[in-house]
């Protein structure tokens, strides 16, 4: 279906039986090779590509506008606005924030073992072994076709948080961030700069490398804006600013503070929580040092204290405490001579 006719029949594409059909039609998709014998999807990965206007104020070619001066008649990025437009004369030049480029109107594919279907702002998963299903419908599931489709005619376009998507005042468009009390407090966080494709970092302040970006398509990292937080499995990785742990696995920066802040569940002092919970692996990260060594102290103390007291009940060599695995392997190799032993 053509943009033009899903944006002037939005209510009844979303709510026509074609549509819930196509979404079905999902749980038979397993392998991403099916997708390749449609020409349809060979199209839509590969797109054509809008050429990115540059900040005039930088030489070194990759970083992008986000506003045009009319008075000075330049592009500049938000650093180089904000720095030649201190001065009073200066702060009533007229702006105009450049819009994105337009983003993919269509998008089918294979992830994280999930397929994925996008149409517009409207994101739907499935997995088809275990069917379950996730179709997230923003407010204004047609702003990305409305959006796309006056950037192609000229005409601008109101930009939209960097978290929640919601359409900007004109005086945070420069922010990047809506006014609603989640976003002002990730921007607290967040990185201000703005990757060489355009899109912002979705890492945290402070870091000496940016995150891959979660917008455009990176083999550096198997995870994407659109997979949801595994901490709170409430967001996608895109609504809030997310940490790179040692292991590779994106997180939300908050949640894992959370995480960690909370500690153990219970009375019993466990240390799981200190693992990916994707790979299980010990989480190391330069922004969580201030909650990551504390804990790690911890850890090693009471593992300390525990080998003392396995030492002073005679305990430390014991297979079944300090290799339990071979132990029960043991046992039931054991257990089995003996019972064959009983039947002969």
């Amino acid at each position: 279906m053509c943009a033009p006719a899903i944006i002037t029949r939005s209510g009844r594409f979303v709510c026509g039986a074609r549509f819930w059909l196509s979404v079905a039609a999902l749980a038979l998709v397993r392998d991403r090779s099916w997708l390749a014998l449609s020409e349809k999807w060979n199209d839509v990965r590969t797109p054509t590509r809008e050429p990115v206007t540059l900040c005039e104020n930088h030489d070194d070619g990759t970083t992008p506008a986000q506003v045009f001066c009319s008075d000075c008649e330049c592009a500049l990025c938000r650093e180089c606005f904000s720095v030649m437009h201190l001065h009073k004369r200066n702060r009533s030049h007229r702006v105009t924030s450049l819009a994105p480029p337009p983003a993919r109107l269509e998008e089918i594919d294979i992830h994280q073992g999930c397929a994925r279907m996008r149409v517009a702002n409207l994101l739907i998963l499935f997995h088809g072994e275990s069917l379950n299903g996730l179709v997230e419908l923003p407010s204004d599931p047609f702003a990305a076709l409305t959006s796309a489709t006056n950037i192609a005619a000229g005409r601008s376009t109101p930009s939209v948080c960097r978290f929640c998507g919601n359409a900007l005042d004109p005086h945070n468009q420069l922010v990047g961030v809506c006014s609603h009390p989640d976003c002002v407090r990730f921007s607290a966080t967040a990185c201000c700069r703005n990757l060489p494709c355009g899109h912002p970092c979705g890492g945290i302040a402070g870091e000496k490398e940016c995150l891959p970006c979660l917008v455009c398509d990176n083999e550096d990292t198997a995870q994407d804006g659109d997979d949801v937080c595994v901490v709170c499995f409430t967001d996608r990785l895109c609504a809030a600013p997310c940490v790179r742990l040692g292991c590779g696995h994106l997180l939300h920066y908050h949640c894992v503070r959370a995480v960690l802040e909370k500690r153990w569940p219970g009375p019993r002092i466990q240390f799981r929580f200190l693992n990916c919970p994707l790979c299980n692996v010990q989480m190391s990260h330069p922004g969580l040092t201030d909650l990551l060594d504390p804990l790690l102290a911890l850890k090693a103390e009471v593992a300390q204290k525990a080998n003392m007291r396995l030492e002073f009940d005679g305990l430390l060599g014991c297979t079944a405490l300090m290799d339990p695995q071979r132990f029960a392997i043991g046992y039931i190799l054991s257990s089995t001579k003996r019972q064959s032993l009983v039947n002969t």
